[in-house]
């Protein structure tokens, strides 16, 4: 018993191995404390991934834009992003729609070493964004639509209408449909349109301000290529017609042998009008001789009253048989407006005639597109809102000449009247329409790769803007494309 005593107060009082002990009973919850630091340096770093991927799919979804996007649709583009942008998976992605805005929620479960022994399984990451979605725009689009003849082929201007009014039927479908303005120019040879008598060629200065339905012509250089308002007063600015009503118009402006002019002038208060008839020999391209005729301003003002109270000025007869061809074919040009139904009646019944005049469709479209006369239902300027859109559609070259420099009265031999010239004022047209702020998007339709497909491209306001096809079952297709183009335009960013 002696000796047990001896050998347990031995060991009681030997020191070796007391650090190995400690070290053993201590080493363990440090091991624990360690891991679950490392957890939590792990969770922070994924709580950064977590909000740098729910930022830029919250994002995503209030940026989601086009013609009726829904909440799931913002969800499903938030999501996509989302998983883009967060490797660590599985999280769970959680969007809500507050008032005007998209609010987007993660969550993660970052799992411990050690933390089941705390009580502690599972570290959770959370990370949320709000954003607000982009306050409805505007946007203003005229579509320039070739209906020359050839477009009777095969019936290519059947699927081009389909396509058209597809579109305008998406539009209509959009939530901020009232503020989107759409206008039409089906052109050939000439423009038919409803335009204030002031800026139409030799017409009596007693009906200006009135409105007239008329086949407008090529302008003289270099108004061809002016987007401002013509003066009443410079008669060169203003549009040459056929078809105007007699009560309207004094004389015809047809290029021809002879041509005729209203000549105005004001001495002592008093105006003197006269309509001077200039004849020119065919071979020499010399004047014969020219003939003045003075006109009574109050008889024919009190002629256009006395037909103003018979009839709406909408609805006179066109007095030449080629523009009756115009009205017959339903190509009446639409303003801008918001009634889209009514741009879709007028496809519907419209048929191609005639010529193709592109430099004419595009000097009628910046007018229509514009804020100041002739047409004014436009609110867009350069650089600010609506956004506005000029569509070219053409399946043809040029075919119309367009006038050049020179005295510009369509019948001196100096003038450049050449269908050179008018593709020449067409890309002096395209570039100046772009300098006011006006997308324009160009479809070349089976033009194959000359000089016309080139500058189509060319007046695109940039590559995306520019489609060509030879197949008429590409139409519909880029239509829609053009469509989801301009619906962005609907949206801007807050």
């Amino acid at each position: 018993m002696g000796r047990i005593i001896s050998l347990a107060a031995a060991f009681l009082q030997n020191k070796r191995g007391n650090f190995a002990v400690t070290f053993a009973l201590v080493a363990v919850p440090l091991m624990l404390v360690v891991g679950l630091s490392l957890n939590f340096v792990m969770a922070f770093k994924h709580k950064a991934d977590l909000q740098e991927a729910i930022d830029a799919a919250t994002l995503a979804a209030a940026a989601e834009t086009g013609i009726n996007v829904s909440e799931s649709q913002r969800t499903a583009k938030g999501i996509d992003f989302f998983n883009s942008n967060f490797y660590v998976i599985p999280a769970t992605v959680v969007f809500e729609y507050p008032q005007g805005a998209v609010k987007g929620t993660a969550y993660y479960s970052v799992p411990t070493v050690f933390g089941k022994l705390f009580g502690k399984e599972n570290i959770d990451v959370t990370a949320s964004a709000l954003v607000g979605i982009p306050e409805d725009g505007s946007m203003e689009m005229v579509l320039a639509l070739d209906y020359s003849g050839s477009m009777n082929s095969n019936g290519k201007y059947i699927s081009m209408r389909d396509a058209a009014i597809a579109m305008i039927e998406e539009f209509k479908l959009s939530p901020a449909k009232d503020k989107i303005k759409l206008a039409m120019v089906p052109f050939s040879e000439y423009v038919l349109a409803d335009i204030d008598a002031s800026y139409i060629r030799v017409v009596h200065p007693a009906h200006y301000g009135k409105t007239a339905r008329a086949c407008l012509g090529t302008r003289f250089s270099p108004f061809s290529t002016d987007g401002n308002t013509p003066d009443p007063n410079v008669e060169d600015s203003k549009w040459p017609t056929i078809g105007l009503p007699a009560n309207f118009s004094t004389a015809s402006s047809a290029a021809g042998a002879q041509k005729q002019d209203l000549v105005c002038t004001t001495k002592k208060g008093k105006q003197t009008c006269e309509i001077c008839t200039t004849t020119v020999n065919a071979k020499t391209g010399e004047v014969d001789k020219t003939k003045c005729n003075k006109v009574n301003p109050e008889k024919t003002a009190a002629a256009s009253n006395k037909a103003d109270k018979e009839k709406s000025v909408s609805e006179y007869a066109l007095t030449d048989p080629k523009c009756q061809t115009y009205q017959d074919s339903s190509l009446l040009s639409v303003p801008l407006t918001t009634k889209h139904d009514d741009l879709i009646n007028q496809l519907k019944l419209a048929k191609p005639v005639q010529l193709t005049n592109i430099a004419l469709a595009m000097d009628v479209g910046w007018h229509l597109i514009s804020p100041q006369p002739p047409f004014t239902q436009s609110e867009g300027k350069a650089g600010s809102k609506p956004k506005r859109y000029l569509v070219l559609f053409t399946d043809g070259a040029q075919t119309v000449p367009g006038y050049g420099d020179g005295p510009s009265r369509g019948n001196n031999k100096n003038d450049t009247y050449t269908i050179q010239q008018a593709e020449k004022n067409t890309a002096e047209l395209c570039k100046k329409i772009k300098a006011d702020g006006i997308d324009v998007v160009t479809i070349a339709f089976q033009l194959g790769t000359g000089n016309a497909r080139n500058q189509m491209q060319a007046c695109a306001s940039k590559p995306a803007f520019f489609f060509e096809t030879q197949s008429q079952g590409d139409l519909a297709a880029i239509f829609q494309e053009i469509t989801s183009l301009a619906s962005q335009s609907l949206y801007l960013q807050q």
